[in-house]
């Protein structure tokens, strides 16, 4: 409940907006028995928890947000074997798309080489199967999902990756993908996706995070300013 609550810096408390972020019904005997004991108080329409009560409050909330990290370490292994068997599924799918248009060479050639290099930007070389060379060039990057839906995330190696490679670079997303049947995929293959995530209407692009990083050619020029003692930019 207290994670609907937002902390108000000036009052150093926690307060809630019972117009603008009404709480559910369910809470309702929570709520009565809170106030009751004092620990929340009412003014101007907001449930404030009283001054007595924070550190206990933030206490509560801290445990909880180790608990969200902890289940959030748990959900990325889980992700990262699902990742693994996907990578493995791919890497024989890829085999029979190759047998099927008689490259039987560069089908024995697939291989999986995330676990070998996690920098390379991909997870499995392969081959177009259109020319008779034993020169890797088609580079797979596995996205998989248990869900239908595709969403994946795409690190910015990745990118710069995909951009070096051109049509060269795919992605094969996997949705659907479980322990169950591991090798019987239909994945969804993106050429080039550089250039065709941002063509594809019923896709949409979120960047996430932003990595700020000092370029070595380039240093740093402080603002000078009197009576403060650091490094300003």
């Amino acid at each position: 409940m207290f994670l609907s609550f937002s902390p108000n810096y000036s009052k150093i408390t926690y307060e809630l907006s019972l117009i603008e972020n009404p709480l559910p019904v369910r809470h309702n005997s929570t709520i009565h028995l809170l106030r009751v004991l004092k620990v929340l108080v009412e003014a101007d329409g907001k449930l404030i928890v009283a001054p007595r009560y924070v550190a206990h409050v933030n206490q509560l909330l801290a445990d909880r947000r180790r608990m969200s990290e902890k289940l959030l370490d748990q959900a990325l292994q889980a992700n990262q074997k699902l990742g693994m068997q996907a990578e493995k599924a791919v890497v024989e799918y890829e085999r029979k798309r190759l047998r099927a248009l008689g490259r039987n060479a560069e089908a024995e050639l697939v291989r999986r080489i995330s676990q070998l290099d996690i920098g390379a930007g991909y997870d499995i070389e392969s081959f177009d199967g259109d020319k008779p060379f034993f020169d890797c060039d088609r580079f797979i990057e596995v996205k998989a999902s248990q869900k239908s839906e595709l969403r994946f995330f795409w690190s910015a190696n990745e990118c710069r990756t995909a951009q070096k490679k051109g049509d060269k670079y795919w992605i094969y997303f996997v949705g659907r993908f479980g322990q169950s049947k591991p090798n019987e995929i239909t994945p969804i293959m993106i050429q080039n996706p550089v250039k065709r995530l941002s063509q594809i209407s019923q896709l949409s692009v979120d960047v996430a995070t932003y990595i700020i990083t000092q370029c070595n050619d380039l240093p740093l020029n402080p603002i000078s300013h009197k009576n403060v003692k650091g490094f300003v930019l």
